[in-house]
C-alpha cells in the first residue's frame, strides 16, 4: 500500500509491472530501487513475459517479433509504448532486467510466483539456489505455443487455463 501511496494512485492491481496501471516505468524503477537495496524481491509475471516477447525478433526472421505485434497485443501494451517513446534509453535496460527476473523464488516456510505454484512446470525450468528461471537459451521455446516451456511458463504466470 505505502508503494500505491508514493505513486499517487488509489488502488494498483496484480502483480504485474506493467500494462495495468498508469505510470508503468517509474512502477518499474521503484520496483528496481526496492530490490537493488535488498528490501524487496520481485518475480516474473505474465506481462513482463509477454513484454520481453513482443519486443524480441524470431532468429532469423527480421521483422518477426516473438509475441505477434497485432492489434490485441499493441492495445495491450500501448500505455507503455507511449511511455518508451519518451524515455528511448529505457527499453533495453527494462527488456535485459524483466529477462532476469526469477519465475519463481522460495525461502524458509514460503514460496513466490506471479500465479500458479506447479511442481511440474517448475521442473521444466532452470532452478538456481531457491529460484526458478527461464534460461537465457529458452526464451524462443518459452514463446512457441504448445512447447513444454511455453507451458510451464503459461500455468506459472497466468494459472491453469
Amino acid at each position: 500500500m505505502a508503494l500505491i501511496q508514493k505513486l499517487g494512485w488509489k488502488r494498483r492491481q496484480g502483480g504485474d509491472l506493467i500494462d495495468r496501471g498508469p505510470e508503468n516505468l517509474r512502477t518499474v524503477e521503484i520496483v528496481w530501487e526496492l530490490v537493488d537495496q535488498g528490501d524487496a524481491l520481485c518475480v516474473m509475471g505474465n506481462h513482463e513475459f509477454n513484454a520481453v516477447h513482443f519486443h524480441t525478433e524470431v532468429p532469423g526472421s527480421p521483422g518477426t517479433t516473438l509475441r505477434p505485434q497485432n492489434e490485441k497485443n499493441r492495445q495491450q501494451h500501448q500505455k507503455v509504448l507511449d511511455e518508451l517513446e519518451r524515455r528511448p534509453g529505457f527499453k533495453a535496460d527494462m527488456l535485459a532486467r524483466f529477462r532476469t527476473l526469477p519465475v519463481a523464488v522460495e525461502g524458509p516456510g514460503w514460496r513466490c510466483v506471479h500465479a500458479c505454484w506447479h511442481p511440474a512446470s517448475l521442473a521444466t525450468l532452470q532452478k538456481a539456489d531457491s529460484a526458478w528461471y527461464v534460461p537465457a537459451a529458452a526464451w524462443e521455446p518459452a514463446a512457441t505455443k504448445g512447447t513444454e516451456r511455453w507451458r510451464a511458463c503459461e500455468t506459472l504466470l497466468k494459472g491453469p487455463e
